[in-house]
């Protein structure tokens, strides 16, 4: 939950920082590097679970 709330917080702020200094032609990107974020920690979290289990 802590983390959902940051990146909600910190996610807007961010972007429109790096919006200025380049344009909203970047917002694709941006969005797709969050999304690639998500499923690499999603993957990790599987795993982690996985090896947790085997050893029980």
């Amino acid at each position: 939950m802590i983390a959902a709330y940051i990146g909600s917080t910190f996610m807007p702020t961010l972007f429109g920082f790096i919006q200025q200094k380049t344009g909203i032609w970047i917002m694709p990107y941006y969005l797709a590097l969050f999304a690639l974020l998500n499923f690499i920690f999603l993957e990790l979290a599987y795993r982690r679970i996985a090896t947790h289990k085997a050893n029980r």
